[in-house]
């Protein structure tokens, strides 16, 4: 969603030459890529964390179910 928002105001100063969204282009537009890339390193870090937490689990449940 934060691509097309960013992708909506692009356009609109480009094509409809408006004041509003030319002045906000270079606030929201970094601003966003930024947004983006920390969510997905943050999802990155805690994503494999969580990936390995549920590996662990599951390693543990089936060799509790082997001793029974």
């Amino acid at each position: 969603m934060a691509w097309l928002v960013n992708c909506f105001i692009l356009v609109a100063a480009v094509v409809y030459h408006s004041a509003e969204a030319v002045q906000l282009a270079p606030v929201i537009t970094p601003s966003t890529f930024l947004l983006i890339a920390g969510m997905l390193g943050v999802h990155r870090v805690t994503g494999a964390a969580d990936f390995r937490a549920a590996a662990m689990i599951a390693s543990r449940t089936s060799e509790n179910q082997e001793v029974q």
